[in-house]
């Protein structure tokens, strides 16, 4: 009987030891889960924070890049404002902003010489705005020069496609009205700019070109009620 007694009671010691062994590993295990969750908790909280300051930084960088674009743009329109007033005060011509460079302007002008294509380079920006009489002879360089057959045709600016400045040759006398566009004029030519010494060279405007002329051509006549 005490033989059995001993074995019942070593074997309850083991049960015993083995369950409070077993609850230790457990609590241990869940100890560290629980420590584990938090430090990735954490990590969490911490590439949120990360991402919303990368969000931030993100769009402030967009505000500042939108702004200058706008500075940029004013200042384009208002150097195209007075280089506008400036040519038409002492050739009557209109001039043409190049987009690739707003500080550079092409325009025409005739003389006895013939038919003068003229670039207009104002330089700095501020510089050119704050002097009130520039010498235009300082900052327009001849592109291309040609002298008509016919005298009573002229040279008529269109305007810009890329680096080509497109024009077409037509009477002085023609006027084809208030809603027609200079792009469809059946012949038209053009120079390259970037090139040293450019030549005429005949031009045919893209369809894209053509139906944005015909767009503006058809609201024009809805809104003066021309058929």
């Amino acid at each position: 009987m005490e033989e059995s007694r001993s074995i019942w009671m070593i074997l309850a010691t083991i049960i015993i030891t083995a369950l409070i062994a077993g609850a230790g590993v457990f609590i241990w295990q869940e100890m560290n889960m629980q420590t584990k969750s938090q430090d990735f908790e954490q990590q969490i909280e911490t590439l949120q924070k990360q991402a919303q300051g990368l969000e931030q930084e993100t769009q402030e960088a967009k505000n500042t890049i939108a702004e200058a674009e706008k500075k940029v743009l004013n200042d384009a329109q208002l150097l195209n404002l007075r280089v506008s007033y400036d040519i038409l005060l002492w050739s009557g011509q209109p001039v043409f902003q190049y987009s690739e460079d707003p500080s550079i302007f092409v325009y025409i002008n005739r003389d006895a010489k013939g038919q003068h294509i003229w670039k207009y380079s104002t330089g700095n920006f501020e510089t050119y705005m704050k002097n009130n009489n520039p010498i235009i002879s300082d900052h327009k360089t001849l592109l291309y020069l040609e002298k008509l057959s016919n005298p009573d045709d002229e040279f008529r600016s269109v305007g810009f496609d890329g680096n080509k400045f497109v024009f077409t040759q037509t009477s002085y006398q023609n006027s084809p009205g208030p809603c027609f566009s200079d792009w469809t004029y059946p012949t038209l030519y053009a120079i390259n700019i970037a090139e040293s010494n450019p030549t005429r060279q005949d031009y045919s405007p893209s369809s894209d070109i053509l139906t944005r002329e015909q767009t503006k051509q058809a609201q024009c006549q809805k809104e003066l009620g021309i058929e």
